[in-house]
């Protein structure tokens, strides 16, 4: 790793042999040429810098490549006239960006200075030292101290450049024969690495054109690269040996005594290349052979010990399982076949034992108590009894009295000292209570097994044992049998004490949430609260009556539910050990904070032995030794991330500036730098990544989303799940609001993002207007045909009504005449057959026959008629 930049986002690049890489905190994305692309000008990335535009420059082997930063493009520098000057063949070693007089300066290794314009990075010129031959000088590092001028280091010496004469000065030439980095410590001093050790220059304030050496240092090691951080610690990058860092830089400068830390990460060779401090709190090294390092520029709280610091007096194993308070400083510790120890907190170092006792003897102490009288009890390995070193003796004695009736050897788990002076220890083999007269005598002891309530169920495996400081109470946790509430009482026997047992019921969401209950701590605002293997922790409720448990787990955002130990400090937070990582929860708005290695702690595993002395200091076992600090020490300001959209894809198909979907360019530009996307209906299943910048541990720090008008509820992820993927959605308008958390819980402001899905062109509101036209148009023409059918039909049913009069007129006729033929018929059937008597009588007599015949032919077409109306 050659060079490092933190751009003006918040995202850290590195310079490698191979390519460009862009970190966010949870992943490198590397960008390089390759046989399918050809991206930089060579792969051999030597310095980066980044201008007023937001675009990196970035210096190779082979001259400058610029990244785009809102296209995300990487562009070439060339022209015709760099590759006639070589530009495009020189080694640019670094990159300083003028903002003040819109230059970039190229610091090439051995063809001089190329100066770009900011603006459009049009090249100014090539400027080379006249007095010194190029292959005589190489050029590695520059920093501009003010407008116009440069310090610039060289393989000859400290050159001052001018970019108005365009002329080099040589400083302090006797004095400075080699320099290859430069930094500065304030406004007029300066410190530049040698060929050997360090030198500090000082620039004569009036004049700001002459300089003098104030004095040379650390000339047993070669330096290649410095950083001063915002706390004043300088930071001196070496050749071969690593870091060393120097916590006082103004008492460096002057020659005083001061504080060095070498980190050599236990490597025979550490090549550092480059330093920077980033915005983060954080001190990010590059070497040439072992990547990437990042320190914490503040200093780190969590201290620690393991039998690997192999410090005087030390304990000799890891597995810590005990913790007693000795004083205000100092406290007793055991470990398995580690011994007894007295560890000062203050001084951060191990001290004598305090009494007289044999090295074999101390080796061998498994168990350790200090009660409220200054006396101290100790458990021997192989023996089923305690010693005890009473206050103001030398001696230690063996208590004769005390028997754990046990044939193996007895583990102790826990101590504690009632409000009575009794102590009481939680053991493999049950409790047992010791009750202490005021002349330090024993008075009994006694075993709380031999209470009716455990007369079918004996206790054995008490994990922790732990004297009620509110009420006169004794809380006993078991391996698996749950926990255990005794009622004491001064001068009682043990079996004579009410004994309560409460375990998880799987029915009830308010009882105890796991049987495996590791710790117990009353809090001086009177709170309860449990600690369990496997149930997270749970605050007790009505403890002296019928307790009711509230459990807070890893869904609440405990680390982890497997809990080791509780403690509080001042402001009655409470800080829970778990096997993956510490908590510290605030009570009062019921929110936990998160710890791990990427904190500072030097392990995540903790075991179940923890105290907190009376200077405030909390110890915490574990698997690899002890942790303490102070709490009041940890950090409670932090800077809240940068939020930034990612990696937008449609169909998981990943989308960048200028690409082309669905015959049209989607982005303009990076989505990072957009409020508003426009999608089709087809283009609705999507995704994109929300990055919270803070290069920390992600499970501390968190996010919140929701989309509009489809969530009215905010949904929290930890920052490490950062993909937000939607499928189908509707035609419409969405506004997706994000808030990123820092790992105090305070949370950004809101950033959003207007997605708006367009519908197709038959679900547009010209396509439903157009529906509704044609639905009334149809309509119309419906109604207009029913209302013409309608018509016709009355018409029809006029012309019927009007025939079927006609026809019922023309029947009522017909009946009439049928009725009148029928009445003409018989007087004319009357009238006929006198005619015919009248004609046969006259028939001689023409006129009379002839006048008969008329009216006979006359009444027989009468009757033809009436017999064709019939």
């Amino acid at each position: 790793v050659t060079s490092i930049l933190e751009d003006s986002d918040g995202f850290l690049w590195f310079g490698t042999y191979e390519g460009i890489n862009k970190y966010d905190g949870y992943e490198l994305k590397t960008f390089k040429n390759t046989i399918d692309q050809d991206l930089l000008t060579s792969n051999r990335v030597r310095s980066l810098g980044e201008d007023k535009n937001n675009n990196l420059w970035i210096g190779t082997d082979q001259g400058v490549t610029i990244y785009n930063n809102e296209l995300e493009k990487f562009e070439k520098l060339f022209s015709e006239k760099l590759i006639r000057l070589g530009f495009n063949t020189s080694i640019v070693r670094d990159i300083i960006i003028n903002q003040e007089d819109d230059l970039v300066l190229c610091i090439t290794q051995r063809n001089g200075i190329f100066i770009f314009n900011e603006d459009d990075y049009s090249f100014i010129g090539q400027f080379k030292n006249e007095n010194v031959s190029i292959e005589d000088v190489n050029f590695f590092k520059g920093i501009s101290i003010e407008k116009s001028n440069y310090l610039i280091t060289t393989s000859i010496g400290l050159f001052n450049f001018n970019t108005k004469t365009k002329g080099y000065n040589l400083i302090l030439d006797n004095a400075i024969q080699y320099c290859n980095s430069i930094t500065r410590l304030n406004d007029n001093t300066f410190l530049v690495t040698l060929l050997n050790g360090v030198a500090i220059i000082e620039r004569d304030a009036s004049t700001k054109s002459s300089y003098k050496l104030k004095h040379k240092d650390l000339e047993e090691h070669q330096f290649n690269s410095t950083l001063l951080d915002s706390s004043n610690k300088l930071w001196l990058g070496t050749l071969q040996a690593g870091v060393i860092t120097l916590k006082d830089t103004e008492a460096f400068i002057n020659q005083q005594p001061n504080n060095q830390i070498r980190f050599t990460d236990d490597l025979p060779v550490l090549r550092s290349s480059y330093m920077i401090e980033s915005s983060y709190n954080s001190c990010w090294l590059a070497t040439f052979n072992e990547g990437l390092y990042r320190f914490d520029i503040n200093e780190n709280p969590f201290h620690n010990y393991n039998i690997k610091m192999n410090y005087e007096n030390g304990i000799k194993s890891n597995n810590i399982n005990h913790i007693t308070t000795f004083d205000e400083d100092r406290v007793l510790m055991t470990s398995s076949f580690g011994g007894l120890v007295l560890f000062n907190t203050k001084t951060k170092r191990f001290e004598k034992l305090p009494f007289l006792i044999s090295k074999t003897t101390a080796l061998n102490v498994n168990a350790v108590f200090k009660d409220s009288k200054g006396n101290t009890w100790l458990k021997v390995d192989e023996e089923n009894s305690l010693r005890r070193h009473i206050k103001g003796e030398n001696r230690i004695n063996k208590v004769e009295e005390i028997n754990f009736e046990s044939r193996n050897n007895i583990a102790i788990r826990s101590f504690t000292e009632d409000k009575y002076g009794n102590i009481w220890i939680g053991t493999t083999n049950g409790v047992y209570k010791i009750s202490i007269g005021k002349n330090n005598e024993i008075i009994n002891v006694e075993n709380l097994n031999s209470n009716p309530f455990f007369r079918n169920n004996k206790l054995s495996l008490a994990r922790y044992v732990y004297a009620d400081p509110l009420n006169d109470y004794i809380w006993i946790g078991a391996d698996s049998e749950g926990l255990f509430r005794v009622k004491n009482d001064l001068n009682v026997l043990i079996d004579k004490l009410k004994v309560d047992q409460y375990v998880n019921d799987k029915s009830n969401a308010k009882s105890l949430s796991s049987n495996f209950v590791t710790s117990i701590v009353r809090l001086p605002n009177e709170d309860l609260w449990v600690g369990t293997e496997g149930g997270g922790i749970c605050k007790v409720l009505e403890s002296t009556s019928e307790p009711q448990f509230i459990n807070y787990t890893e869904k609440k955002g405990l680390s982890n539910n497997v809990v080791k130990s509780i403690l509080y400090d001042d402001n009655y937070n409470l800080w829970v050990a778990t096997n993956i990582g510490l908590n510290e929860f605030n009570t009062q708005k019921s929110e936990f904070r998160k710890f791990n290695v990427s904190d500072g702690l030097a392990f995540e595993d903790f075991w179940f032995s923890a105290n907190r002395i009376e200077n405030g200091t909390m110890l915490l076992s574990g698997l690899d030794g002890f942790i303490y600090f102070n709490p009041n020490e940890v950090t409670k300001t932090e800077k809240l991330p940068e939020i930034h959209f990612e990696n937008f894809k449609i169909f998981n198909k990943e989308i960048k500036p200028g690409d082309t979907i669905n015959k049209r360019i989607l982005f303009p530009k990076a989505i990072s730098k957009l409020d508003d996307i426009l999608l089709k209906h087809n283009e609705n299943v999507f995704s994109l990544d929300v990055t919270s910048l803070h290069f920390l541990n992600p499970k501390n720090h968190g996010l919140k989303y929701r989309l509009l008008p489809i969530n009215e509820e905010w949904i929290e992820v930890p920052s490490n799940q950062k993909t937000i993927s939607y499928s189908g959605l509707q035609p419409g308008e969405y506004t997706l609001t994000v808030l990123a958390s820092n790992s105090l819980n305070d949370w950004t402001i809101p950033k959003s993002l207007n997605i708006e899905i367009k519908p197709s062109v038959y679900n547009t509101k010209l396509a439903y207007l157009l529906y509704a036209l044609l639905g009334i148009i149809v309509a119309y023409i419906i109604v207009r045909v029913i209302l013409k059918i309608q018509k016709l039909n009355h018409k029809v049913e006029i012309e019927q009504f009007e025939k079927d009069k006609v026809e019922e007129v023309n029947e009522a006729k017909l009946r009439f005449f049928a009725n009148i033929s029928h009445e003409i018929k018989t007087p004319l059937t009357l009238i006929s057959r006198p005619m015919d008597i009248l004609s046969q009588r006259f028939k001689g007599n023409p006129d009379i026959s002839e006048k008969v015949n008329l009216v006979k032919r006359q009444s027989k077409k009468i009757q033809q008629l009436i017999e064709q109306v019939q």
